[in-house]
């Protein structure tokens, strides 16, 4: 008898230590998916105050405006030269209050700029002609979709990070929320290409790239070596994938 109740407060042992692992197996948090949070909304007044290092470029790409209706909004010509410190209106219509900064004299808009032409890319095709090559040889471990503005693809930390296409560097820097040391690069007038989360960048604002020329190296998202990769036409992304050739 007294065997039997020991055999049964066992088998109940066991059956108490099972369920807690189904228990805690179930309670463990699984891996949480790739989410884009590198594009920011734009603020409710519809002015962003510009900071150093930033370029107009830059600005549009945070915001996934067209560069070109941003310059416009502001009254900026070519080359869309601008200063920290100053407010710039993200739509039409939005009203800039006076600026009270230490030192800085209040107005009411960003001022119009007469400046030179912006000068041309030797050789940089139309749209529908640029020649789009991988800017790494990894896999491609995020696609391009509602949770991210553009496609990640992996390599060993140290690999040369190269321009999809032939380009004007109009931004190389680390200001933009979310994706670490970022290149971006202007193909035309309506297309840039943006490269993240870099260990080093290889080139400076405004220099000319060759379609294929190492622009960076790799660094890491997190634990993982990648460069996060982007294309935007008229501000708005297109699935790189659907536009690089096929391997």
């Amino acid at each position: 008898m007294r065997r039997s109740s020991a055999e049964g407060a066992s088998k109940r042992g066991v059956l108490l230590c099972i369920g807690a692992l189904l228990l805690w197996g179930c309670s463990t948090p699984s891996t949480p998916p790739v989410v884009d949070r590198s594009v920011s909304e734009i603020p409710r007044d519809g002015i962003h105050e510009v900071r150093a290092g930033e370029t107009l470029y830059a600005i549009a790409f945070r915001y996934s405006l067209d560069f070109r209706e941003l310059a416009d909004i502001n009254d900026i010509e070519e080359p869309y030269v601008i200063r920290a410190g100053e407010s710039l209106r993200l739509r039409a219509g939005a009203r800039l209050g006076l600026r009270h900064d230490a030192g800085a004299a209040p107005r009411d808009a960003p001022a119009r700029r007469r400046t030179p032409p912006q000068r041309a890319v030797v050789g940089l095709p139309k749209s529908a002609e640029l020649k789009w090559t991988w800017p790494a040889m990894g896999n491609v471990v995020t696609r391009f979709g509602a949770e991210s503005k553009g496609i990640d693809v992996d390599g060993k930390v140290g690999d040369p990070v190269r321009a999809a296409a032939a380009g004007e560097v109009v931004y190389a820097g680390s200001g933009l929320r979310g994706y670490g040391n970022l290149v971006i690069i202007k193909h035309d007038e309506r297309t840039l290409s943006a490269y993240g989360h870099n260990r080093t960048l290889l080139v400076k604002e405004g220099e000319q790239v060759r379609g294929g020329q190492a622009v960076a190296r790799m660094g890491l998202r997190g634990t993982r070596s990648l460069v996060h990769f982007e294309i935007r036409r008229d501000g708005k992304p297109l699935d790189p994938v659907s536009l690089l050739p096929s391997r």
